[in-house]
């Protein structure tokens, strides 16, 4: 008997084969992760982040699970994305005045970072005393950064029929973009504690969700199935390989630091 029926009925139903595979490993790092909804979102953070309790903003006297650049950086991408996303799925860089302006911000992140981690080793060498404030702000600045370099690179990738213009096309999108973005980020430093749930879910989720885009794309083009995809349902696949691995990241993460801490 010809095995040919049988394997393109099996290549056919891939699908499904990573369906099951996502579910079962989604239950066992639910088994063996902390409890209920902040115990789930703990060990998401806890897979990426060193969760300093010193550098971590609080709201309503209850600290994120996300150091405060970290919180910064999900968070903002979350909102560029959400801003930036349109049925176009416009595929061009920004044009270079407006690659300046994320350069800065690329840079004032950077700049930041290191002189932060430069306190730790370096105490009273460093260019300025930072604060969970400043590095707040300057991982939303990241995450304007993020949401454009992926973006363009989703649609180049992922779809077969897009926009040839820029994510981010015009000067009055991106100030309406950074107005956004400046007016969550004082929302947060209100450190109102109704919105602890809304910013540490967002800013927790999109781990995953970055991930899961990242690895989607890092597959299609190993594949080479590039801009075959006129329709969610034929990228599928591709967004559940990249799910999978994106739980196998956080769960092999989750694994090695509890081995090595002992406590979550």
């Amino acid at each position: 008997m010809s095995l040919s029926p049988f394997l393109h009925a099996l290549k056919s139903r891939f699908w499904i084969v990573l369906a099951l595979l996502f579910a079962g490993l989604s239950i066992l790092w639910l088994i063996f992760t902390p409890a209920g909804i902040t115990g789930k979102l703990l060990a998401i953070a806890y897979a990426v982040c060193e969760q300093n309790p010193t550098h971590t903003l609080s709201l309503g006297g209850r600290v994120l699970f996300l150091c405060s650049r970290c919180t910064g950086m999900y968070l903002g991408t979350g909102v560029a994305m959400a801003f930036l996303t349109n049925r176009k799925k416009a595929l061009q860089s920004p044009s270079k005045g407006k690659k300046i302006v994320l350069a800065a911000l690329f840079l004032a992140f950077a700049v930041d970072g290191i002189n932060s981690t430069a306190a730790t080793f370096f105490p009273g060498h460093t260019l300025y005393q930072s604060s969970n404030i400043l590095r707040f702000i300057t991982g939303m600045g990241m995450g304007i950064v993020i949401a454009n370099v992926l973006l363009p690179l989703w649609n180049q990738t992922f779809w077969a029929q897009a926009s040839d213009e820029p994510v981010l096309s015009s000067w009055p999108q991106l100030a309406g973009l950074i107005l956004v973005e400046t007016l969550v980020s004082l929302l947060v430093l209100t450190g109102a504690k109704e919105l602890y749930f809304p910013v540490a879910i967002l800013s927790t989720v999109m781990v995953p969700v970055l991930l899961t885009m990242v690895y989607s794309l890092l597959f299609m083009v190993i594949f080479k199935r590039e801009n075959l995809v006129r329709r969610w349902n034929m990228g599928i696949i591709y967004i559940e390989i990249g799910a999978v691995c994106a739980l196998l990241q956080i769960g092999l993460f989750d694994l090695i630091r509890f081995s090595l801490t002992g406590t979550w």
